[in-house]
């Protein structure tokens, strides 16, 4: 909870916007990937991410495979450099 508050001031006033809810905790943890890979044939989502003005995906959905490992890390990498172009 505390890194959820850290994170919205920290976001706050960038124009990113995080959802109010309640957070959801698991026992495990699962990663989907594939849903909207990079260079898609459903839906081609550029390098940026960015799949609508202003709407960008960077969690393991624009993956093109699952990968064999957990892929946390790599997605946190995959959001900061989007965050960090997108701005």
């Amino acid at each position: 909870d505390l890194a959820l508050k850290e994170l919205k001031e920290a976001l706050a006033g960038s124009g990113f916007l995080i959802p109010p809810r309640t957070l959801i905790r698991h026992a495990t943890s699962s990663h989907y990937a594939a849903t909207f890979p990079y260079g898609g044939k459903l839906v081609d989502v550029p390098l940026s991410g960015e799949v609508a003005s202003g709407v960008y995906l960077c969690d393991s959905s624009v993956f093109n495979d699952s990968p064999s490992v957990p892929p946390t890390f790599t997605i946190m990498a995959n959001a900061w450099r989007t965050a960090d172009q997108s701005l």
